[in-house]
């Protein structure tokens, strides 16, 4: 609120800058937060800014160019979510969601936690 009280962007109304390069893609694993933990922003008014920024900073052109969507983090990501990472295969599983033999759009999506364990 300091630096930009009434604005979109962190330092002014002129975009997309460095502080945005730089929390993009943590707004782009929000994603997992959702898929994996349930959890979303809460509709409120407290939390309104962040959500605005949030969708301008996912809408740029530069974070779209990535190329990655919410599915494609919540496929990549899937080992994490069962608490294995660096490639290690979790219990239960073929692959690591690291390995790449086989293409993020040809993968299932995984399991939620709760679908997964009840």
């Amino acid at each position: 609120m300091r630096f930009s009280p009434d604005g979109t962007w962190l330092w002014d109304e002129d975009g997309f800058g460095m502080a945005e390069l730089t929390i993009a893609p943590f707004f782009m694993r929000y994603a997992l937060n959702e898929h994996y933990s349930g959890f979303t922003l809460p509709d409120a008014p407290e939390y309104a800014r962040v959500k605005r920024y949030r969708d301008a900073c996912l809408a740029h052109p530069v974070v779209r160019a990535t190329g990655m969507s919410d599915e494609d983090f919540i496929k990549l990501y899937y080992d994490y979510s069962l608490g294995y990472g660096n490639g290690a295969v979790p219990e239960g599983e073929e692959k690591s969601s690291f390995d790449t033999s086989v293409p993020l759009a040809a993968r299932a999506m995984p399991k939620t936690k709760r679908e997964r364990w009840g």
